[in-house]
């Protein structure tokens, strides 16, 4: 919230519409990293293991942004008081914790 420009630029390169696959072509590492940390989660048994590596991540991101400038819901502003990002920050914790855990 202190610099939104970076959510800004994110949203214009999407409205760009320029191609299709990984929105930062020589950047990929970044993302394999974490794709590589989520599998091991998965073989740990640490992490749900029915859904792919990629549709996790995607997921993890998209929830991420849920109260971002990109959002199609509430944005979020520096103004809010600390008690609102807490709760948001709460809620978006638990959400992810139960989406992650692996099916009983």
């Amino acid at each position: 919230m202190a610099d939104p420009a970076l959510v800004r630029l994110l949203m214009w390169k999407r409205l760009e519409q320029d191609g299709a696959g990984y929105l930062y072509p020589g950047f990929e590492e970044h993302d394999e990293q974490h794709l590589r940390e989520i599998a091991a989660e998965q073989r740990a048994g640490r992490v749900r293991d029915d859904l792919d590596p990629v549709d996790l991540w995607a997921l993890l991101i998209a929830s991420a942004a849920t109260w971002a400038q990109g959002s199609i819901t509430v944005v979020a502003t520096a103004e809010d008081s600390p008690a609102e990002h807490d709760r948001r920050r709460d809620a978006l914790v638990r959400y992810i914790e139960g989406a992650l855990r692996p099916p009983t």
